[in-house]
């Protein structure tokens, strides 16, 4: 099964919005919180559900929560999911020359 019909499926749906349920919808690696432009503080939800022991490669454990004691699904925000598999992007790393066109 390819990896994005694994996430169209009405059972990944479901533990899917059950995990989200289980951590109250917050990021579980940094509580996503920012302040808008009033200062007030704000927590951004989180929209992901990543899995600790990944599908391709633990199909079995795919749509459980818990594995062996330990949770195999948890939610994350978009950034920290970005960041856990080595996609963010950090303009200093893409760094190409100092021309300036002033």
């Amino acid at each position: 099964m390819t990896r994005n019909k694994i996430y169209k499926r009405k059972q990944w749906k479901l533990v899917r919005e059950e995990v989200l349920k289980l951590d109250h919808y917050e990021c579980v690696r940094c509580n996503h919180t920012f302040f808008n432009k009033k200062g007030d503080k704000k927590l951004e939800k989180a929209v992901l559900v990543h899995h600790i022991y990944p599908a391709n490669d633990y199909p079995q454990y795919m749509y459980q929560i818990w594995v062996n004691g330990k949770r195999n699904l948890v939610s994350l925000c978009n950034d920290c999911h970005e960041e856990l598999h080595g996609r963010k992007f950090n303009p200093s790393e893409h760094f190409i020359n100092e021309e300036r066109w002033d």
